[in-house]
C-alpha cells in the first residue's frame, strides 16, 4: 500500500477534521508552533471549523 507524502500542517488538518467530524473531541481552540501557524491552508481550515 503506497502512502502519499503530506506535510505536518496537512496531517494536522486531517487529524483535527477527523476528530471534530466524528465528535471524538470538542475544542475551543487549537495551539501550534510557528510551523503550523505559518500554514495558510491549516489556518483557513481551522477557521472553517471555528477553531481559530
Amino acid at each position: 500500500m503506497a502512502r502519499a507524502y503530506r506535510s505536518k500542517p496537512a496531517l494536522a488538518a486531517a487529524l483535527v477534521e477527523h476528530l471534530l467530524g466524528q465528535g471524538l473531541v470538542r475544542a475551543d481552540w487549537v495551539g501550534g508552533d510557528a510551523a503550523y501557524g505559518n500554514s495558510p491552508a491549516l489556518r483557513q481550515a481551522l477557521q472553517q471549523w471555528a477553531q481559530a
